[in-house]
């Protein structure tokens, strides 16, 4: 996908949609540009199409940090359907090495709507962490749940 697409693409909210794996992967170019475009466009999603929930789940665990980051805020967009996916979160939050897109992960499964026993573990693993920021997140997040 050039440059120019994924320009286009941020300025025309509606045709996001068939192109939400393609951005992932523009987030991974050496171009700064590109990767600034592609998040961009993946900003205007209000909603993730229901067919791209398990290939997008599977970028959880990207070693791309901005693909997990990502993945994990796209899987929110699925509305009550992302109930089915906080797993590919919760992986993201337990196991990615770079700490802000576990940082994201919290964020993400703070707008989850319910979450299950294994997230509320790992959200609460993460509330007792030194980055003050995924403290900050987890805790946030499990007020959420909590209220």
């Amino acid at each position: 996908m050039t440059l120019e697409q994924i320009k286009k693409l941020a300025t025309e909210s509606e045709a996001v949609t068939g192109h939400v794996i393609e951005l992932l992967v523009a987030l991974q170019d050496s171009d700064e540009e590109t990767r600034a475009w592609a998040s961009d466009a993946l900003q205007t999603l209000e909603v993730l199409p229901r067919e791209l929930a398990d290939q997008v789940a599977k970028s959880c665990l990207s070693p791309h940090a901005p693909v997990a980051a990502w993945a994990c805020k796209l899987l929110t967009k699925l509305g009550s359907e992302a109930t089915n996916y906080q797993s590919a979160i919760v992986a993201c939050l337990n196991e990615h090495p770079v700490l802000s897109t576990r940082q994201q992960a919290a964020l993400a499964l703070a707008s989850v709507p319910e979450l299950g026993s294994v997230a509320i573990e790992a959200l609460r693993r993460a509330a007792d962490s030194d980055d003050p920021r995924l403290k900050r997140l987890a805790t946030n997040a499990l007020t959420s749940v909590e209220a």
